[in-house]
């Protein structure tokens, strides 16, 4: 064992330091360290216990031990413990038949910090090799590039960007078109044969607080609960008092009763000019 590999599995610190130079290449180094194909993350992104246990070829109980004793560590790397919607989601997501309450979920970074601290595996081993030949690489300076070198890479940042403008376009294109499709179909329907009833003021009250809550990201009930407290305190007129006492099926049919419709529209036109919403 290098002197590299040592502080590695002796130091959280050389670790995190570690780990965060390779976050990016987390998957890849793991898959070359392996050789073989690391199927955990095919589609997926995580994997569970059993499957990082299997993958560095050590007993299920030593991953859940190194866990245990690094939690810390482990959990700021994104280690999770999945119950109830997300278990049910992730467990459809890997096929798993598996119907305990919980699981542990490893994502590439925190399998691969797993592999710093496993004393007895090979892999874990050849995680480490690989890991400390990338960052002796990455430290390696970069020879200039030539003049044609310079030019290639500036004629092919050219052909991308051409590329993206040209499907924004094309983007655009589709767009308009449908737009000009969709204004003929308008233009070819049959004038209606009855002129549109007018909209009440009961109507344009309700049209009113459906803008409002598609506006403001709020539920119907507190639009028409704000409404009815301002009608308390500008008019003195209580809904939640008279409506106990009343034959009215609901709130709005008492305020029509009492006369109070216009006053609340005013009230309600009012308060989307206060919010800049009309």
């Amino acid at each position: 064992m290098t002197n590299n590999e040592q502080v590695l599995l002796e130091s959280q610190a050389a670790r995190t330091s570690q780990l965060a130079k390779i976050e990016d290449r987390a998957e890849e180094l793991l898959n070359k360290a392996r050789v073989l194909h690391f199927n955990v993350w095919q589609g997926s992104g995580i994997a569970t216990t059993e499957q990082v246990a299997e993958f560095y070829e050590v007993p299920i109980e030593t991953i859940r031990q190194a866990a245990k004793r690094n939690h810390q560590e482990f959990e700021a790397d994104g280690l999770k413990v999945l119950r109830g919607k997300e278990l049910n989601l992730v467990s459809d997501a890997l096929s798993l038949t598996n119907k305990a309450r919980n699981l542990t979920i490893w994502n590439p970074r925190a399998t691969l910090r797993l592999g710093y601290l496993l004393r007895d595996s090979a892999i874990a081993k050849a995680v480490r090799t690989t890991s400390l030949n990338f960052i002796d690489e990455a430290a390696k300076p970069t020879p200039p590039k030539s003049q044609a070198e310079m030019l290639l890479i500036y004629a092919q940042q050219l052909v991308d960007q051409e590329q993206r403008i040209h499907a924004v376009e094309s983007r655009v294109q589709r767009i308009e078109q449908q737009s000009i499709d969709a204004i003929e179909i308008i233009n070819l329907l049959p004038a209606p044969t009855e002129p549109a009833p007018p909209l009440t003021e009961r109507d344009s009250l309700r049209k009113l607080i459906n803008a409002w809550c598609r506006v403001s990201n709020i539920e119907h009930e507190q639009a028409w609960r704000t409404l009815y407290a301002e009608l308390l305190i500008r008019d003195g007129f209580s809904v939640n008092a008279r409506i106990k006492n009343s034959k009215a099926t609901s709130k709005l049919e008492l305020v029509v009763e009492h006369g109070k419709l216009g006053i609340l529209y005013a009230i309600a036109t009012e308060i989307f000019k206060i919010h800049g919403l009309v």
